[in-house]
Formats: C-alpha cells, structure tokens, sequence
C-alpha cells in the first residue's frame, strides 16, 4: 500500500478514463500544454450509487419505490458496480427521477420530427405512452411505421344472380349496377389463409392507387363465405387475347407502341410515385386489360408486394407466371423492381413478335420466347421472329423495331442490376413513339393515336362475357 505525499511535486491533475488516455511525457509540461492539446475535452465516467443501510432496490425488487427515487413515474435499479441502486424515469417520462415531480411526460407525437405511427395515421399522447389511430374513414394498420391507413373501399351486397366465366386463380363475374354501371367482380376457387392474405393485400394496395393507366378497385364484398373485389369493368379483354386469341386480325404498330407506353408508365408509377414503392409481380399481358380504344390498364395485383427501403422483398414461395419468371428472382427468391422490368420485356417481345411467351414452333416443340429472341439477335436473324405484318407492310418502322428489340432485351438482362428501371424503359418508349411519328409524318400528339382503330377494335372477345339477370344493389 502507497503513502501519499502530504505534499505532491505536480502542480495540476487531469480526471479521464484511463482506457482511452495514454500517458506521454509532453503532458508533463503543465496545464497550459493541456489546455492546447486537449481544448475539447476528455471522456470521463462518473460511476457510482445509491449506498444506503439497505443497499439494493427495497425488497430486492427493481422498479419498486425507494427513498431516493422520489419522483412518482420513477423506477429503482440495481447497480453493477457492488451493492447499491439507482433511479430511473419510467419509460415514456424524461426528467430527475431523485426530484419530487421530476419525471415528466414524453410527448411521443411532437417530440419527433416523425410521426411515430404509420403514414397519415392519428398520434394521440397519453400519460407514460401514445396510441395511434386511422382517421375515421380509413383503416389498416396505423401502429406499424411501415403501414398505411387507407380509405376503407366501398362494401357491395353479394348479388343474387351472376355471370360466372373462368379465371386463372378463380372466377370472374360481371355486374350491373343500379345506375346501369358495368363491374367486374373477382373471386378466388378457394379461400384459406393464403388467399385471404392475397386478398387483403390486393385491396390495401389499390387503395393507395391512382393512375389512369391501373386498373380502378371500387369496393368489395365482405358479406359471404369468400369475399369479393370490385373492379371497373375494362370492356376490351386482354392484350393477351388481343395478340394471341382465335380472332386475329392486323394490329398497327401504333397501337403496339402506345400499348406498350402506357403499360410501361403504370409500371414506373407503382415503382416510384406511391407512398412506398410497390412490385406487380406477375406482369404478362393476360393481366393487362384494354378499353375499347385499346388504351391499357394494369391489373391483378394479387401477387404484389410492398417495397422495403432496399427495393428488395425477400418471398418464401416464388409467385409468377412461367415464360415471365425473372431467373435472378427464380433463383434467389429475391423480388426486385427489376423483376417487373424483366416481365415487362417478355411482354415487348410478344408485341413485336406476337409469340406467346411459351410457344410452340413448326415442329410443335415447345420453346421460351426470351431465350429464342436473344438468340436471333445475336446470330442477326432478327427479321426472322418479328411478326411479318409490322415488317412487310410498314418499312418505315423497320429502325424503330431494332431500337425496341434492343430495349427489351437490355430489359431481358439475366443480372437485375444489368436491366434498365421501368423509369428509363418510359423514356426510351416515348422517344421511340415520337421517332416513328416523325417519320410517318404526323405531329406527335398521344391523343391523335386513338383514331388509329375504328369501332371495330371492340370485335376483341372480352374477358367477362355479358349473361342477363346479373345486378347488384347498393
């Protein structure tokens, strides 16, 4: 044991934590030394506690009331440092917990420069705590930071008759409303857990939806066994069945192009102009509807999924459409935006080829459109799989079908991270549309491409077919 000095030969003494100093021989030149070398301070730690007859936590029992924590929303702790305690303020209070009255509330609701509760959700401050809440009119989940409080969709009476047609995952059925409005319902073959989560999902998402181009949810039916969505009825079918269905008939290439935009541009809206970015997840040209001018509307967003802040959703099962299937996402289960794109490409290549993107050849085997695509591109065989009737009898086209063949394979890249975003798949669209415009001698304007079909184009069999006695009633 050393003995102090009664008197010391150091004229000045510095208090630090000694893991972070390390002593030097400069420090020993005096405080002024100091003062230049360590003009903004040192670390310290201050470690003590409550030492009292009792030593711990009455009753040895944290949070319960002691002496020195007097403040009414304070809790006491056990100290690490030997026997004793400290105080503490409750969680949701701020303040000195050793003073009467020292602990006071926490506004969680304007303390943060964040809405602790979800988008557009109600933050209501209690004492200790907050709750959140959907404004009235909405719902959803307003406690989750990711969530959303969406507008409650309206609820429809399950009607008493129906048109029943086939569907891919379930039925399909067309309504007419009071007001003589035509609606398209949608209904699930079964419905377990899986489809109820698909179900909820679909209508949480567009809700948050509002594009021309996107297909519009009006309500549902909630009050039978499976409920329903309600949809506006788009009259036109399918692309799918535009380009690929027993009646066939020329397609300008126009309409391809326009088709191809607009389709393009609900795609790039879901992925950066929502709230949170949104992935389709099955794109194909089944799920892109058609007015009767042939405008197109995006639908089926069973398969979708909100985007964390990454742009990557991680999945348990893979969800799509074989021929559509990204491989990087087939691969590692990892669900992109740059998913949608590579879908997107496959649904070009029908555009310009009007193959199925599974299709059989003159031998009847079967075979992956983008796989064969690519292929002819690189061998220069490209004439050879686009389809004849935008060749032949539109040779002026012929540049700008090269420049399409190059963005959906650029679209078609095996590497996500190699394929455009939908943002530039919209430019490269709409700089092409004006190229062949200008080359047609017309003045692009977007409207003008709709008197390009006559009211024949209607002739495209719709997906709903119209059976009478089928109402349903506000």
């Amino acid at each position: 044991m050393s003995i102090p000095l009664e008197s010391s030969p150091c004229n000045y003494a510095v208090l630090m934590d000694e893991n972070w100093y390390n002593f030097s021989i400069q420090d020993l030149r005096g405080p002024d030394f100091y003062e230049r070398n360590y003009k903004n301070g040192v670390p310290v730690v201050l470690d003590w506690a409550i030492r009292d007859a009792n030593g711990t936590c009455r009753n040895g029992v944290e949070r319960s009331p002691n002496p020195a924590c007097r403040s009414n929303h304070s809790s006491c702790h056990h100290t690490s440092n030997g026997n004793g305690y400290l105080c503490q303020c409750k969680q949701g209070f701020k303040g000195n917990p050793y003073l009467q009255g020292g602990c006071i509330d926490i506004d969680e609701c304007n303390s943060t420069k964040e809405n602790p509760c979800s988008k557009n959700a109600i933050c209501t401050n209690t004492i200790g705590n907050f709750t959140c809440s959907c404004p009235k009119g909405t719902n959803g989940n307003p406690h989750d930071k990711d969530g959303i409080c969406f507008k409650n969709p309206k609820k429809f009476p399950y009607p008493a008759r129906v048109a029943i047609c086939a569907g891919g995952q379930g039925k399909v059925y067309k309504g007419l409303f009071e007001n003589n409005q035509v609606l398209a319902i949608k209904k699930a073959n079964e419905f377990d857990e899986t489809k109820k989560e698909e179900f909820l999902n679909e209508i949480i998402l567009l809700s948050q939806i509002n594009h021309k181009n996107i297909v519009r949810v009006l309500g549902c039916c909630l009050e039978v066994k499976i409920p329903m969505l309600v949809y506006e009825f788009v009259p036109n079918g399918t692309l799918f069945e535009m380009l690929h269905g027993s009646k066939s008939r020329p397609i300008p290439f126009e309409i391809r192009l326009r088709i191809a935009l607009e389709s393009a541009e609900a795609l790039d809206y879901l992925h950066s102009c929502t709230y949170q970015s949104i992935i389709h997840g099955d794109v194909k040209s089944a799920n892109i509807l058609l007015e009767n001018d042939c405008h197109a509307k995006v639908s089926d967003f069973g398969a979708s999924n909100l985007v964390p802040i990454d742009d990557t959703q991680i999945v348990d099962v893979v969800k799509g459409t074989r021929g559509y299937l990204d491989p990087e996402y087939l691969a590692t289960s990892r669900l992109t935006k740059k998913s949608d794109v590579y879908s997107f490409g496959v649904v070009l290549l029908e555009l310009i080829t009007r193959k199925c993107a599974i299709y059989s050849d003159e031998t009847s085997e079967r075979k992956h459109l983008a796989s064969c695509f690519c292929s002819s591109l690189r061998k220069k065989q490209l004439h050879d799989f686009l389809d004849k009737e935008i060749v032949t009898h539109n040779e002026k086209v012929i540049g700008v079908l090269h420049e399409l063949s190059n963005l959906a394979v650029w679209c078609l890249n095996v590497r996500g991270e190699d394929r455009p975003t939908m943002r530039q798949v919209v430019d490269n669209l709409q700089h092409l549309l004006r190229i062949h415009f200008s080359q047609m001698g017309v003045d692009i304007v977007p409207k003008e491409t709709e008197s390009l079909l006559d009211e024949s184009t209607s002739y495209y069999s719709s997906v709903l077919e119209i059976e009478p006695g089928c109402l349903i009633s506000e």
